[in-house]
């Protein structure tokens, strides 16, 4: 296991601060439609300017594997806010306080408003669980300081777990991205989603393979991956 420490910002052209946050978030609790265009993960929504991109790349690929909103066993929309159940049993409370700090502290943007929801709530809610299990090594941090631990750099692999997911990843070479559709991978610097062969680069989708090897959109080496199976 190695550390994506402090990732690489953004590109300039991105958009630092999400577009079109809403003042009181609307998510949808366990009802959806589906992506059925596996592009839409790329570009729906990306990174902004923050070391947050062990999330992204993790989000993205559980939505890609089970659906933008089947990642969590359930989510419930219960008073001023939703009761999240994960799929290895653990429960958060994302308040609608929270999910506002984390709609502006992940610094989330792209073109589709509705995952790009989905998407905040999935990392209030990893917040939530980094903040109830110690990220970091940190006991009794606040909800904004639990979504900053998110944006400072984390294993690749602890993405997945804080989703509530660790029983659906399965290591693999970085070399066969193009045999998996849900993966997350990782150079010494950045961890990306990956599927199919491509890596997203801020939203954009490149090729990840060439001559027998595989690169993040920076172009370094991948040097780990995990697929959600």
């Amino acid at each position: 296991m190695f550390l994506v420490n402090r990732p690489a910002p953004a590109p300039s052209r991105v958009t630092s601060k999400p577009s079109g946050r809403p003042s009181q978030p609307e998510v949808p609790a366990s009802q959806g439609s589906r992506v059925t265009n596996p592009d839409a993960y790329f570009s729906g929504f990306k990174q902004g300017g923050t070391g947050n991109c062990v999330s992204v790349a993790a989000i993205k690929a559980a939505m890609t594997r089970f659906g933008p909103d089947q990642v969590f066993k359930s989510v419930t929309r219960s008073g001023n806010g939703y009761d999240v159940t994960m799929r290895d049993g653990v429960k958060v409370r994302v308040s609608d306080a929270e999910l506002s700090t984390a709609s502006r502290l992940s610094r989330f943007s792209g073109k589709d408003p509705s995952l790009l929801r989905q998407a905040n709530l999935m990392y209030a809610a990893m917040a939530n669980r980094a903040q109830l299990e110690g990220n970091d090594g940190r006991k009794n941090m606040s909800f904004e300081r639990a979504c900053q631990s998110l944006n400072d750099g984390e294993s690749y692999l602890e993405g997945a777990r804080w989703l509530g997911l660790k029983n659906h990843m399965r290591k693999i070479n970085p070399r066969d991205l193009d045999n998996y559709k849900a993966v997350v991978a990782a150079s010494s610097k950045h961890a990306v989603y990956a599927s199919n062969g491509y890596v997203d680069h801020y939203g954009r989708k490149k090729d990840g393979t060439r001559n027998g090897d595989a690169f993040e959109g920076w172009g370094r080496t991948l040097r780990g991956a995990y697929a959600l199976i």
